[in-house]
């Protein structure tokens, strides 16, 4: 994809990003994060219903076992990213230390969708199909192979507000590729804005795993 992206956006349609496949593969790779664990979520409950009929266990630990194995997913192709970023004239910085931070932001948020998405896909299964046009166009409004600076100023600060992903991405963008410290107002919203999340989704979760068992 980091290949595909590269070719259209230096080749057929140019963008004036240097190393634009570092650029792109940093959102990338956070991108795929997100897609599989909402994925995974909307079925973490539907698809494991022999256990839920069964087997007494906290029912949460299904949703964010997606979030889980897809983050070590992401930290694995992290080492990748490093090597590529560093083989094209981008050497780690020590920012690299507050990568555990930014992980830890899009594990709690991602953690929180995938509670409330599971939960969705018990009582209305078509969540299923509207997850997939969703993340689609989810896709699109994420700046992963566009910079949100290139954009409007209004429409930039908006999608900083509603869009929490294009916050992490651009901090890992920070991080990796620019090589510039991420403003600590700018952490401390998109934590806040994660930590909302995720107990929105607890609640939620918390409110409606009892009936799982009858539901699935």
């Amino acid at each position: 994809m980091m290949g595909v992206f590269t070719i259209v956006f230096t080749t057929l349609m140019p963008q004036d990003i240097p190393r634009f496949h570092v650029f792109v593969l940093c959102g990338l790779l956070a991108w795929n994060w997100c897609a599989g664990s909402v994925m995974g979520g909307v079925f973490s409950i539907t698809g494991n219903a022999h256990l839920i009929k069964k087997v007494a266990f906290p029912r949460e630990i299904l949703p964010l076992a997606s979030v889980i194995s897809n983050g070590i997913n992401f930290v694995l192709a992290c080492i990748p990213l490093v090597a590529i970023a560093a083989f094209s004239g981008i050497v780690p910085s020590p920012l690299i230390v507050l990568l555990p931070l930014v992980i830890a932001i899009q594990f709690v948020f991602l953690g929180g969708v995938a509670l409330i998405l599971g939960s969705l896909n018990v009582y209305f299964r078509d969540t299923e199909a509207i997850a997939d046009v969703a993340i689609l166009a989810w896709f699109f409004l994420t700046p992963i192979f566009y910079s949100v600076e290139n954009l409007s100023p209004q429409y930039s600060r908006l999608i900083y507000i509603l869009n929490p992903m294009a916050s992490i991405i651009s901090t890992y963008r920070l991080i990796f590729y620019y090589q510039s410290p991420p403003a600590p107002e700018f952490v401390l919203r998109m934590a806040l804005q994660a930590a909302i999340v995720f107990v929105v989704g607890y609640t939620f979760f918390s409110w409606r795993a009892p009936d799982f068992g009858e539901e699935v």
